[in-house]
């Protein structure tokens, strides 16, 4: 296991893209990059020392609130 790749997708469109790449030990990540009222879908694989890939983990996702109002 050479890195963790994690990749995010919005809104349920398009393709998953590349958010970070990780040492195997992370056991966090913050995604500063949210906008509002969003939903955003991620997954997690793996990439070996050879660069071959695992299959992605099962997706995860979450809708962002809106912004506060007055």
């Amino acid at each position: 296991l050479q890195l963790l790749r994690i990749e995010r997708r919005v809104d349920l469109h398009g393709e998953f893209t590349l958010l970070a790449e990780l040492a195997p030990s992370a056991t966090s990540y913050f995604d500063g990059s949210l906008s509002p009222e969003t939903y955003y879908g991620y997954r997690i694989l793996t990439v070996d020392q050879v660069g071959d890939r695992s299959r992605p983990s099962t997706v995860a996702g979450a809708l962002t609130p809106p912004l506060p109002g007055l």
